[in-house]
């Protein structure tokens, strides 16, 4: 007899889209929580820097996902790869419809921080620091951010949940479907993948 294989990534997130597509909300969340930290670290990566602050990442997320949910019905599921990359689009069009609106209304620099700031990596901050140390750590985040692009998604996306997102690897693994050594082991790899690119830039 032969045993039933796990499914496939493709296979899974198929079967979510689909079951989502057909109104079941259980398997669009469990979308929700796959993609968050891609989709989190998409767009803090694509936000210019002068404009860090000025409105939070959580509501771009929040948008991007709901006009995903809206277009889901024409969407053309092709494999996994083809769902994260449209969510990834959609994300990319929410942030730049913020930048003109942001730029066109001339708001105020003083506004509160995002929620989802990448400070983890880079520092988080003192009330003792001065102007240049300041300057300096800003520097750092944009230059950690600008390497990560470099690194493929699911490198990008673990090293975000935890790092960023501070999630624990029971529920790294369980968002990326693998077991919690398994996420430990990739993120290993992808952290070895982003110190040799910060070296390489003699940022490390």
């Amino acid at each position: 007899m032969v045993e039933d294989l796990p499914p496939s990534v493709d296979e899974r997130t198929g079967r979510w889209v689909e079951a989502a597509r057909a109104g079941d909300q259980q398997a669009w969340a469990l979308l929700h929580d796959r993609y968050r930290a891609l989709l989190s670290f998409t767009a803090q990566a694509g936000m210019p820097d002068h404009l860090r602050g000025r409105f939070d990442v959580d509501d771009v997320l929040q948008s991007a996902f709901l006009e995903a949910f809206r277009g889901l019905g024409a969407f053309d599921f092709r494999g996994e790869a083809s769902f994260r990359a449209w969510l990834k689009e959609i994300t990319r069009n929410v942030l730049a419809d913020r930048i003109r609106s942001n730029v066109a209304c001339k708001r105020s620099t003083h506004r509160e921080q995002p929620v989802s700031d990448p400070d983890a990596l880079t520092g988080s901050g003192d009330d003792d620091e001065t102007p240049s140390q300041i300057v300096s750590r800003k520097q750092r985040r944009a230059q950690v951010l600008q390497a990560m692009r470099q690194l493929d998604d699911g490198q990008q996306e673990i090293l975000w949940m935890r790092d960023f997102e501070g999630h624990t690897w029971e529920r790294i693994g369980r968002m990326s479907g693998c077991t919690e050594s398994g996420a430990r082991h990739r993120y290993q790899s992808a952290l070895e993948a982003l110190v040799r690119l910060l070296r390489e830039q003699d940022l490390a």
